[in-house]
C-alpha cells in the first residue's frame, strides 16, 4: 500500500492550448489600448460638448439683439409666440429676466409659453442716446404698458417693463 501512494500523483489541470510568448503580452496590451481608446474618445466628446456651451452661453445662443428699438419689438413679438425662451434669454437683460420671472407664475419663460396672441400698438417710441422708451398698447385687453430699452452692445435690451399710463 506504501507503494501505491508514492505512485500517485494529481494530475495537472488542461493548460489549453501551447501558449504563445507573445500572445498573452498582445491581448493585454489591446485591452489596455481599447480602453485607452475609449477614455480618449470620451475626453473628446466631453471636450466637444464643453466648448459648443461654452460658445453658445457666450455669444448669446446664436440669437443677435436687435438694431433698433421698433426691431426690438418686432422680435419680442416674434419671440413671445414662436420662440418663448429668446425672450427671457435674449430680449430681456438678465436682472430683468430673474425679475420678471419673480413674479409670475411658471417663470419668465414659463409665462412666454403660455402667449397666444402678442399684438400690441405702438403709441410712442422715444429714444435718448442708449435708452428708450417704447409706449405700447395691448390691443386684447386694452392694457397700456412701456418698455425701457438699453443699448447693450449693437443691439437694444429691455431692463424694466412698467404697467399703466407713466409716460406722457
Amino acid at each position: 500500500m506504501l507503494r501505491a501512494h508514492t505512485q500517485w500523483r494529481p494530475r495537472p489541470r488542461d493548460p489549453g492550448p501551447p501558449a504563445v510568448p507573445w500572445a498573452s503580452g498582445h491581448a493585454a496590451r489591446a485591452r489596455v489600448f481599447r480602453v485607452s481608446l475609449r477614455r480618449l474618445a470620451g475626453a473628446a466628446v466631453a471636450g466637444v460638448l464643453a466648448v459648443t456651451v461654452a460658445v453658445v452661453l457666450l455669444s448669446g445662443g446664436g440669437a443677435s439683439l436687435p438694431a433698433t428699438p421698433r426691431a426690438w419689438l418686432d422680435a419680442y413679438e416674434g419671440a413671445a409666440i414662436a420662440n418663448p425662451p429668446d425672450v427671457c434669454r435674449v430680449l430681456f437683460a438678465p436682472e430683468l429676466a430673474v425679475a420678471f420671472g419673480r413674479t409670475v407664475r411658471g417663470g419668465c419663460g414659463g409665462y412666454f409659453a403660455r402667449v397666444s396672441s402678442s399684438s400690441v400698438t405702438v403709441r410712442r417710441v422715444l429714444e435718448d442716446g442708449g435708452t428708450a422708451v417704447l409706449e405700447l398698447r395691448q390691443k386684447l385687453t386694452g392694457a397700456d404698458w412701456d418698455v425701457v430699452l438699453a443699448r447693450s452692445g449693437a443691439g437694444w435690451q429691455a431692463v424694466d417693463l412698467v404697467p399703466g399710463k407713466v409716460l406722457r
